[in-house]
C-alpha cells in the first residue's frame, strides 16, 4: 500500500483534533500506526475501493476509509479527513458522496460513523449531508454513533 505514512498522519490528527492527543492511537506500546497499516492492507486487498486518498494539484488532499460494520447490512465510514488547507473547499462533500455511492452498490441499507461531540464543525457537515446523531457509544460518552440511510 503506498503512501502509509500519510495514512497514519491523517489518523493522528484526527485523534489530536478529537481527543486532544493521539496517544491512545499509538497505544501503551507505541506501535498502534503499524497495527492500523497492517488493518489498512487487509481491507485493501478485501476492496481496493475501500480506501481512497483524494488527490488535487499532485498532492494528496483527503482520504476516506471504508468498511462494514458489525452487522451485515450495515456500512461503517471509518474515517473522513481533508488536510487542513483544504477544509470549507468541498472536498469533504465529494468524499461523503463516494463513501454513500460505495455503501450503496455494495448493498448496504445505511450507514455509521463516529464523532466526538467536541467536534462541532464534523457534527454540523454529517447532520447536512443526512447523517443523524443516534446517541452516544456505550464505550465512549463523548463520542456520538451516526447513522445515514441509503435507500437501497
Amino acid at each position: 500500500m503506498r503512501d502509509c505514512d500519510i495514512c497514519v498522519q491523517f489518523v493522528e490528527d484526527t485523534a489530536i483534533i478529537n481527543f486532544g492527543d493521539a496517544h491512545e492511537f499509538y497505544g501503551e506500546d507505541g506501535r498502534g500506526a503499524d497495527r492500523y497499516i497492517e488493518r489498512l492492507r487487509k481491507k485493501q486487498s478485501e476492496d481496493p475501493e475501500c480506501i481512497v486518498h483524494v488527490w488535487l494539484n499532485n498532492q494528496i488532499v483527503g482520504q476516506v476509509n471504508l468498511g462494514r460494520f458489525t452487522e451485515p447490512s450495515l456500512g461503517y465510514l471509518n474515517l473522513l479527513y481533508v488536510v487542513p488547507e483544504w477544509r470549507g473547499r468541498g472536498v469533504a462533500t465529494a468524499i461523503e458522496a463516494y463513501a454513500s455511492k460505495w455503501f450503496h452498490q455494495r448493498g448496504f441499507g445505511s450507514a455509521r460513523l463516529s464523532v466526538s461531540i467536541s467536534n462541532l464543525r464534523a457534527l454540523r457537515f454529517y447532520l447536512k449531508h443526512e447523517w443523524r446523531d443516534i446517541g452516544a457509544r456505550e464505550d465512549r460518552p463523548a463520542v456520538h454513533n451516526m447513522e445515514k440511510l441509503l435507500g437501497v
